[in-house]
């Protein structure tokens, strides 16, 4: 079992090694909604891609696509951006990754500031 994970670590390794980051940029068009366009959401509830392993990135994209059921607004990008193939998804995971983690935007405070 442990050959088969490392084994299929180094196949996504070296394909998300072969990603675009400039060509991610452009194609993040189609993730920007929800997860901001450095992969930085506005809303917390949108997960961080910004600053993610690209190996990471890439799986995590493979996942979600075979379970296309699991989320709407995801089915409705992929669908828009006509479905993610590999080389989509290693651009992606090339510019996330690349990109730096930015602190969520606070709220407003409900009341002034102490004097």
């Amino acid at each position: 079992m442990a050959g088969a994970i490392s084994g299929m670590s180094l196949l996504s390794g070296a394909a998300a090694a072969e990603g675009d980051a400039i060509a991610g940029a452009r194609k993040a068009i189609y993730c920007a909604y929800c997860h901001g366009s450095d992969g930085n959401p506005l809303d917390k509830a949108a997960p961080s891609l910004a600053g993610q392993d690209a190996d990471a990135l890439v799986n995590k994209m493979k996942l979600q696509t075979e379970a296309l059921g699991a989320h709407e607004l995801m089915i409705q990008a992929f669908l828009t951006g006509r479905a993610l193939n590999d080389q989509d998804m290693n651009d992606l995971a090339a510019h996330f990754s690349r990109q730096p983690v930015r602190d969520p935007m606070q709220p407003a405070s409900p009341k002034p500031p102490d004097k």
